[in-house]
């Protein structure tokens, strides 16, 4: 009679194991930063998305006003506030307006920045949010259209031991300032 030859359950819950382990490793070396990075450019989109449909609707221009620590609406009739958000600690907000980079500090002090107007058009604006080394960035070209970047975060293999990166820059705010100008275009989301 053949014995017929197979794994046995001690083998298979070993390799099962090792599939676990090695699965938790690989996420684990994936940076933290990017997730509340990802989630709070995603709260802002959907937010500014919410926002220019409210005008739409509404039939009132609303603006946006960014601050180093967050934003808040305005409704154009009267001024007054409507929403606030802060963003977490350790989150930096970079604004440029029309190609200008605007210096930011508290929200709750500065008139608006940009405008959602009823009529589909939008002031044009670039934000981004910074976290550590990662950088995700809204555009918005002048109508309610928002476009976002993917999640950059800078490669260990570009830097050099004194803490820049291969061109020289120290990732600061005139690196920030670069980035925002538009000249980083090519991870940009195709109709997103």
């Amino acid at each position: 009679m053949r014995r017929i030859r197979g794994f046995t359950l001690l083998e298979i819950m070993l390799v099962l194991l090792l599939l676990g382990v090695t699965s938790g490793l690989v996420m684990l070396s994936f940076p933290a930063d990017e997730k509340a990075l990802a989630r709070q450019g995603e709260r802002l989109n959907h937010w500014l998305n919410a926002l220019a449909e409210r005008a739409e609707r509404e039939g009132v221009s609303y603006g946006v006003a960014f601050g180093s620590g967050g934003w808040r609406s305005v409704a154009a009739t009267g001024q007054e506030r409507r929403e606030e958000y802060a963003l977490p600690d350790g989150i930096a907000l970079w604004l440029s307006v029309e190609g200008q980079t605007v210096a930011l500090d508290d929200a709750a002090e500065r008139p608006p920045q940009v405008w959602l107007y009823p009529g589909g058009e939008t002031t044009a604006f670039s934000v981004a949010l910074s976290q550590g080394r990662c950088l995700w960035r809204l555009q918005a070209p002048g109508y309610f259209v928002f476009e976002t970047t993917d999640i950059r975060c800078d490669d260990a293999e570009n830097e050099t031991p004194a803490g820049h990166d291969a061109a020289g820059s120290d990732g600061g705010v005139d690196d920030l300032r670069h980035r925002l100008s538009g000249t980083d275009q090519q991870h940009r989301r195709p109709g997103a």
